[in-house]
Formats: structure tokens, sequence, C-alpha cells
């Protein structure tokens, strides 16, 4: 497998500025280009900041918001990926293009070299599609893919009260992360068919979520080992 270098980007965006937010992305991709990386991580939101949105009203998100893919700012991360040789890759974690066949139609689209998918396993599972059908659409996207992140979970059930009829009625379940191999996602079959289409590019293991055990080093360095020995049975 061909070795690439990865850089991990962090800065203190501004909320709604997305001027602001592309200047610095801007910046940092060029250095992190310098430095020999062929690709390079933001944070979540990064080009619009992240919290404010929570007390924006209906109109004001729509201000936000931009058309896929024609919008302005798309328009200008395509040019900075690809003005520094940069993969620009769109996880399947959003309500645009959850779904693998709108993420192979915005990627196609799109239409451009550098623009491809980070497919991850979390989303097809919730979305309720069996082991089989994650298979076909890791083939579906099977031209796409450039990255994916790994993170297993349990569903905890909830229950609310209803007062009037003296029960329960379910609601929304929770979830909680937990070590890799010890949750309901079906690694096994999602790694191995990834290994079928030829697929040499990374797989990263994200701890983002509440984990089981807790947030200390102490914890976070089990689980991050678990993931290490848990990948070895691909080889």
């Amino acid at each position: 497998m061909e070795k690439i270098k990865i850089s991990v980007a962090q800065f203190e965006d501004k909320s709604g500025d997305k001027a602001y937010n592309l200047s610095v992305i801007d910046s940092l991709s060029q250095k992190a280009a310098l430095q020999g990386s062929q690709a390079i991580a933001f944070h979540e939101c990064a080009l619009t900041g992240y919290y404010f949105a929570r007390r924006l009203s209906k109109d004001q998100m729509l201000d936000l918001a931009e058309y896929i893919p024609e919008g302005d700012s798309i328009k200008k991360l395509v040019a900075i990926a690809a003005r520094y040789g940069i993969t620009l890759a769109i996880q399947n974690h959003h309500d645009i293009a959850l779904h693998h066949e709108a993420m192979k139609w915005l990627i196609e689209e799109v239409n451009l070299p550098n623009v491809r998918a980070a497919f991850d396993c979390w989303s097809p599972t919730l979305e309720g599609l069996t082991s089989e059908e994650i298979k076909q659409a890791i083939y579906t996207m099977k031209p796409y893919i450039v990255h994916t992140t790994t993170a297993d979970y349990k569903e905890l059930p909830r229950f609310k009260y209803e007062l009037t009829h003296s029960n329960y009625v379910p609601a929304i379940s929770q979830m909680r992360a937990v070590p890799i191999g010890e949750g309901f996602l079906d690694y096994k079959t999602f790694i191995n068919t990834l290994k079928e289409i030829g697929y040499q590019g990374y797989i990263a293991y994200e701890m983002c979520e509440v984990l089981e055990g807790g947030g200390s080093v102490e914890n976070l360095d089990r689980c991050a080992k678990t993931f290490i020995e848990y990948i070895k049975q691909f080889k």
C-alpha cells in the first residue's frame, strides 16, 4: 500500500463567518501541502462554526445554507483542494448525502477528480441497511471511497412515561460508544468488503462520543489499543 501523509487541522473558527473560515482553511491547507501532506482533516463545521447554529431561526439557517454543488463555499473548497493537490472527502454523516445513492449522485454532480467520499459503516447501519445491503453500498461507492472512520456503539433503549395511560411509550434510543468489536456495527463485513474492492485508503478510529469507561487518558489509550488489535485480523 502506498504511504500518504495526512495533516490534522484545528482552529478557532468564527461563527457564521464563512469568508474568514475559508481564508484560514486556505492558509492551513497550503501549510500542509508544503509539508508534504496529500490530505488534511479539519474539525466538524469548520466552514460555518458549530454551536451558534442552535440559536438561529429557520430564516437565519436558510441564509447560511448553500446549494450543493453550485454553492460558493463548495466551489472555493474544491478550488483550495485542487490548488494544493489535496483531496476533498465528503463524509456520509449529513442529511444531503447520507444514503450511498445520494452520496454517489452528489460526487458525480460535482464531477471533479479531487472530490471523493469518506464512507463510514455508521450511517448505513443506522439507516437500517442489512450487512448484505451495506456490502452492496460499498460496491456502489467503490470508485469514490478514499477514507473511512470507524467507531462502535451499543444501543440503549429509552422510554417516556405517558401519564394518561399509566404506561411507557418508546423514545429515540441513546447510542453509547464502546470499544470496537463490542457494539452492533458489522465491521467484519464492512472492512472485508473494502478489501474485496481493493481499497487502498486509510481506516481511522474515532472517539468523539460519550465513551464507555469515561474520558480518562487511560481509557482512551485502552480503547485505541483495542482498535489496533482488532484491525490486525484483516491483514
